[in-house]
């Protein structure tokens, strides 16, 4: 099975819940996924702004939730980051939760991130709109 076969749907149902969450203003993937680089060791990496005073162990619980039977560990979310372990394979998933733009801006420059540093997953606010316009290098399709 190809790198991006394992992620997929794992992907996928993130993306969902992301679109269906009243408390998500914007989803991002970022990575050698959402480039279309995965190895057979790649992981899931995912930018979540939640609207302001969000509790992030509810939004954790609901990210938990959309993985329903799929989840095997998890860790956190502890300071904004949140880990889960995914099938018997136990495929990574990391999401850095955040409560404003302020908190995903070092994302647009991080050199450990290749280019495009963020890919567009799911937009729904002016404060998912205001990162687009910090970072030139967001690839818009998915």
């Amino acid at each position: 099975m190809k790198p991006a076969e394992r992620l997929q749907p794992i992907a996928d149902r993130v993306q969902d819940w992301a679109r269906n969450d009243p408390s998500v203003q914007a989803l991002f993937w970022y990575g050698s996924h959402s480039i279309g680089r995965a190895g057979p060791d790649s992981d899931l990496d995912a930018a979540v702004l939640v609207a302001d005073g969000t509790d992030l162990t509810e939004v954790a619980s609901r990210i938990e939730k959309c993985l329903n039977g799929l989840c095997r560990h998890k860790l956190g979310p502890v300071q904004g980051r949140y880990h889960v372990w995914c099938t018997n394979d136990l495929i990574r998933v990391d999401f850095i939760l955040a409560r404003s733009t302020e908190e995903l801006v070092w994302l647009v420059d991080a050199q450990d991130v290749p280019p495009p540093r963020l890919v567009r997953g799911v937009v729904k606010s002016a404060e998912g709109e205001k990162l687009l316009g910090v970072c030139p290098s967001i690839y818009v399709g998915w």
